[in-house]
């Protein structure tokens, strides 16, 4: 599946299937703008950046609809004035009021067309719209260079800020488990809560993806659960406990690899330890900063 395949699909299940509320966090519309849970709020643009982030592009939440086409060009799309219908995976800009995207078939759209109501999924019809943003070409067996910087992995416990972590507690007593180096956050890769999903650093969206429950299981140990899917749990990939194990969700049955010492820092933050051995560290790859 390429990036404009998953893009296409986080729309579709944000826009038509979330019971997703049109929120702006200001007098207007005092929903927060950027709440990705079900029965969330948000806007056109925080729907498309939210959706390009889950697909695997880097997109500032904060854009809006005038500075998205330069958002987009900083990712090497290309900016076409075509009046003909876009290709599949084009977001549609007006630089003054709306975004929202073309699957190939349908426009996806938030808290646009007023006659379909905030969430859309109909036909074409032109806004207008002042430029269509067309994605890079992707082949279907495409593997891209992975990010080492939102590798989560075990890693010789040394006291680096890649190691250290702030919990920053939601309103619904959820943790986001904040990188210290980089200021990313722990993130359920894609939102897709199965075993064998990663867990990755990525720029903060305080969606349910990066919200977890931290559970007491005694003599130090705690286990760390998805708020979204709490059977599951942080697990080190094989059980092994070596250098460089990855990170994933799994079912939790209380082993060794799916524990972690938390350990409370001088500096407030804290680290995570596995029980599999003490000397390795729940670990960033360079604190999810890119090289």
């Amino acid at each position: 599946m390429t990036r404009i395949d998953k893009f296409c699909e986080s729309m579709y299940k944000w826009c038509c299937t979330m019971d997703m509320h049109y929120g702006q966090g200001n007098n207007s519309f005092p929903l927060p703008r950027y709440d990705f849970t079900y029965g969330g709020s948000t806007d056109c643009s925080a729907m498309v950046a939210h959706c390009l982030n889950e697909a695997g592009w880097e997109v500032p939440k904060t854009i809006w609809s005038g500075n998205t086409r330069a958002a987009l060009e900083e990712q090497d799309w290309k900016v076409s004035f075509d009046d003909g219908l876009p290709p599949r995976g084009a977001v549609l800009v007006n630089y003054q009021n709306h975004v929202g995207m073309w699957d190939g078939t349908h426009i996806i759209e938030f808290g646009g067309d007023p006659h379909y109501g905030y969430s859309t999924y109909h036909g074409w019809y032109d806004y207008p719209w002042d430029c269509y943003m067309v994605p890079p070409a992707e082949k279907e067996d495409e593997e891209p260079e992975e990010d080492m910087s939102k590798v989560v992995q075990l890693w010789p416990s040394n006291g680096a800020t890649s190691q250290k972590y702030n919990l920053h507690k939601f309103a619904d007593d959820t943790n986001g488990i904040k990188v210290m180096k980089s200021g990313k956050y722990l993130d359920v890769s894609g939102s897709e809560y199965k075993q064998g999903t990663p867990v990755i650093a990525w720029r903060s969206t305080s969606g349910e993806n990066q919200r977890f429950v931290i559970k007491d299981r005694g003599d130090g140990m705690v286990s760390i659960h998805p708020k979204a899917a709490p059977e599951l749990c942080l697990d080190v990939r094989g059980g092994e406990g070596n250098i460089r194990d990855r990170i994933i969700l799994w079912t939790y049955r209380e082993q060794r690899n799916q524990l972690w010492h938390k350990c409370v820092n001088a500096d407030g933050t804290v680290t995570f330890l596995t029980a599999l051995d003490a000397k390795l560290a729940l670990d960033v790859v360079n604190g999810g900063v890119p090289e």
